[in-house]
Formats: structure tokens, C-alpha cells, sequence
């Protein structure tokens, strides 16, 4: 269909401009002001946006400070493996030693220095374990933190079962003295664990589940 200004490129019937009024790439029929280079029309009311405001605001998270019973956890359960690892070497120097003493009451059989080399070996490995578990706590790992807690109340138990057979076998003063000492730590140990159980801990440890949760946010915690 066609009308009196032609109109298959002016549908609505409207004059199209004069030639000197159409800008340079614009088909015939277009209104001024408007095209595939120009666009439409913006309103003079308006004023033009702020290129700062159409740039993408970088996204960023509180983030949430390790407490200081966890802190002090770490440190608890750092102090007590370097000691146990001491005593552990020194029980390698005195099995070894009493191997090769040459006083048949003192003397320990192959078998039992094995033995007894075995037991080291395997306390020192568990050192080494606790001591990545209690690292990975600090680093706001919850199943770690849960393994620590879990290692500290048994090692717990086991020094201060040490302790108390220390006590109760007091053939000399210095044994009293050794098994209160090894009660001590025993305690120490558990109040290592203890210090991971507290509430600001928890909180730490729950900020970090948040953040990793998929399609939540929330503050980071910070190792």
C-alpha cells in the first residue's frame, strides 16, 4: 500500500523532511532525532547520569575477627605437643639406652625395645596430626575444630590417667610431685578443648558455614 508521499518507508502518511533537513546514514521517514546511530530522543528535563554511578560497585563482606579463646586454644594445644614431643624423644634416648645397658636388671630385651620404640613412634604421629588439626582450627576449619576438641578431651584423659598412677604409686616424693604435674597438663588439655566450645568461638566458626553456604553471604571470618 502507498499514499501520497509514497509508504512503504512512511506507513503513517507523515511529510517526510526536506533533504537538506535529513542527517547523513538516516533512511527517509525517520523522525529527526531518532536512528540507528542517534537513538531515541532523551527528555531535556532530565539531566544526563553520572558516568560514576554506572560503574559496578565492587562487592565486599565484613569481616569477623578470630576470638581469643580460640587463640588461646591454638596455643594451648601447641605448647602441649612440643612438650609431649620432648618427652616422646626422650623416651626414645632411654629405650634405646636401656637396650644397651649391660646390667641384666636394667637391661631391656630387643622385643621389648621394639616395642617400646613403636609406642614413640606412634605418639609422635599423633603429635604431628594434632598439631595440623589444631593449625586447620585456627584457619576456621569446623570439622577440624571439632577433631581438636575431640583429640584434646582424650589426650586429657589419658595424661591424667598417667598422672594419677603417678600419685597413687608414691614409692618416692619426686613421683607425687610428677603425677601432680601430669594432672596439671592433663587439665590444661581440657581446658584447651573447653576454649573451642565457647559461644564467641562458635560464632566464628558459623560465620565461616554462612559464607560458604551457596547463594548466602555473610561476614568473613579472618584467620
Amino acid at each position: 500500500m502507498s499514499d501520497a508521499y509514497g509508504s512503504y518507508g512512511n506507513p503513517y502518511g507523515v511529510p517526510p523532511p526536506y533533504p537538506d533537513q535529513i542527517p547523513p546514514g538516516m533512511p527517509p521517514g525517520v523522525p529527526p532525532g531518532e536512528g540507528p546511530e542517534q537513538g531515541p530522543r532523551q527528555d531535556p528535563s532530565y539531566p544526563p547520569p553520572d558516568p560514576a554511578q554506572l560503574l559496578p560497585v565492587p562487592w565486599s563482606v565484613p569481616r569477623v575477627r578470630r576470638p581469643g579463646s580460640v587463640t588461646a586454644a591454638g596455643v594451648i594445644v601447641f605448647v602441649l605437643i612440643g612438650l609431649s614431643i620432648a618427652v616422646l624423644l626422650l623416651g626414645v634416648v632411654g629405650v634405646v639406652g636401656a637396650h644397651l645397658d649391660s646390667d641384666p636388671d636394667d637391661h631391656l630385651s630387643t622385643g621389648g625395645m621394639a616395642a617400646g620404640l613403636v609406642a614413640c613412634a606412634l605418639g609422635l604421629a599423633l603429635c604431628v596430626t594434632g598439631g595440623v588439626f589444631a593449625g586447620l582450627a585456627l584457619a576456621c576449619r569446623q570439622w577440624a575444630r571439632v577433631t581438636t576438641v575431640v583429640l584434646a578431651f582424650l589426650s586429657a584423659a589419658f595424661i591424667a590417667l598417667i598422672g594419677v598412677g603417678l600419685v597413687v604409686d608414691h614409692d618416692t616424693t619426686g613421683e607425687v610431685v610428677a603425677g601432680v604435674v601430669v594432672l596439671l597438663l592433663g587439665l590444661v588439655a581440657a581446658l584447651g578443648g573447653v576454649l573451642l566450645l565457647l559461644p564467641p568461638a562458635g560464632g566464628w566458626y558459623r560465620s565461616r558455614q554462612r559464607r560458604d553456604a551457596p547463594g548466602r553471604t555473610g561476614p568473613l571470618p579472618v584467620p
